[in-house]
């Protein structure tokens, strides 16, 4: 009988993951903090910077939460029985 593995993201794929949201927030930092305007457009642009940043958290974690939901519906095949 074959055992299912289960796959392990690798160091390097988490560490691009990690790069590319921390350059995000840099390059959306940095341009709120060049935004033209009154505190107050400031800070509504914070606002639906921080907004986007939670939807896309929860969004993530819905289609994760589905997708093993998925996995654990699926039957397991069974194996063959010898004679």
């Amino acid at each position: 009988m074959k055992s299912s593995q289960i796959r392990q993201d690798t160091k390097t794929w988490k560490a691009q993951v990690w790069f590319s949201f921390g350059a995000a927030i840099t390059v959306c930092a940095s341009g709120l903090a060049r935004l033209p305007g009154a505190d107050l457009d400031h800070a509504f642009m914070v606002m639906g910077y921080i907004f986007c940043l939670c939807s896309v958290f929860a969004l993530a974690k819905t289609l994760r939460d589905a997708h093993e939901a998925d996995l654990r519906e699926t039957p397991q095949p069974q194996p063959a029985q010898q004679p």
